[in-house]
């Protein structure tokens, strides 16, 4: 009889977003397999997505390998969706393969993908911040007061091609939207992201006021991970790119705005063939408490502008109340206590 092993693996795909989604069933799979749990990410990416599934608790180890997360044939259907490969038990060397992208992407709701585990959408509660990361937060709520984080996202997606390809949402609206939170509600505006966002970000600081320049920090390129989703912790709200920022953001209990592209519209160069995403993936991918609680706003381009979307803000006081956050979240290793889902571990945020 073959040995059994201690380990349970997992592939999931390779985008900090994508990821969150599949992380909804780790803690109904870690109960039912009482098992460690290893996580292949597909790709050879920065070191980002690997260090953020590190960080939680359900999860005992994370590295890249080699996942092949797409159907065989055509890399899209007729209508334009992506054929992504199904989850499902026992696929290739894995013991289990999640991803919830093709499921999310024709707008169905998060939480009927997979049924044959539970989704739990509290996983907010099983990410680690480790106290330097609250603690260099905290200095920067203190250094320039109340702050909205920022996330412009790279070029290429907000020009060629992706979810903002054409320039939908413009630099114009992003700087009309900074003076709004600087001017109307005294706040700052934090800038975040990963090295590749720079060159978009350079951008947009040429085009900003000289005014409103002295109230916006850039920390693009600048931070981990973890301190990234510290930052935003402490914010008094997300302003996103559809990326993996501003997902997980939601998943925090931080008010959050991400937009999306509308349906039909492709995030594919005009030349290529079309990539379509139902604009209604948007609502379906978050928590249902973040559909209904006013903390989440799902904007779709070409039917926002800075306007409505700052009349949506002061409709939901974001910026005027002390938000209450939907839970707690825990600041280190050794605050989680009795109650952890896995054997302690050493979590590297750098």
């Amino acid at each position: 009889m073959p040995r059994q092993r201690p380990f349970f693996k997992v592939a999931v795909p390779a985008g900090i977003g994508d990821i969150v989604w599949t992380l909804t069933k780790f803690p109904a799979l870690r109960r039912r397999v009482n098992k460690e749990i290893y996580v292949t990410i597909a790709g050879r990416g920065v070191r980002r997505s690997e260090t953020f599934v590190n960080m939680f608790t359900f999860v005992d180890q994370a590295n890249y390998g080699m996942v092949p997360i797409m159907c065989k044939g055509p890399g899209r259907d007729e209508e334009g969706y992506t054929r992504f490969a199904g989850s499902r038990f026992r696929y290739r060397k894995w013991d289990l393969f999640l991803i919830a992208n093709s499921h999310l992407e024709h707008g169905l709701p998060l939480e009927d993908w997979f049924t044959e585990l539970d989704t739990d959408f509290e996983i907010g509660k099983e990410f680690v911040f480790q106290e330097p990361c609250i603690e260099n937060a905290k200095k920067l709520q203190a250094q320039i007061g109340p702050y909205a984080v920022f996330y412009l996202g790279p070029k290429r997606g907000n020009t060629n091609t992706g979810h903002n390809r054409g320039g939908l949402w413009s630099i114009r609206d992003w700087c009309e939207l900074t003076r709004y939170v600087i001017n109307e509600k005294n706040c700052s505006v934090v800038l975040t992201g990963a090295p590749y966002d720079a060159d978009f970000t350079r951008m947009y600081l040429r085009q900003l006021d000289n005014e409103s320049k002295g109230r916006v920090f850039n920390k693009v390129g600048e931070t981990s991970i973890g301190q990234t989703y510290a930052n935003i912790l402490y914010s008094k709200c997300c302003v996103s790119y559809q990326s993996g920022i501003g997902i997980f953001s939601i998943y925090l209990g931080v008010p959050t705005v991400l937009w999306w592209r509308p349906t039909g519209n492709s995030l594919a160069a005009p030349n290529k063939h079309p990539y379509i995403i139902n604009e209604d993936m948007g609502i379906a991918q978050a928590p249902p408490w973040a559909r209904t609680n006013g903390m989440y706003l799902r904007e779709v381009y070409t039917k926002s502008t800075p306007e409505s979307l700052a009349q949506k803000i002061d409709e939901r006081g974001w910026f005027d109340l002390e938000i209450e956050r939907n839970f707690t979240p825990r600041m280190t290793l050794e605050d989680i206590g009795k109650d952890m889902r896995c054997p302690m571990k050493s979590v590297n945020t750098g």
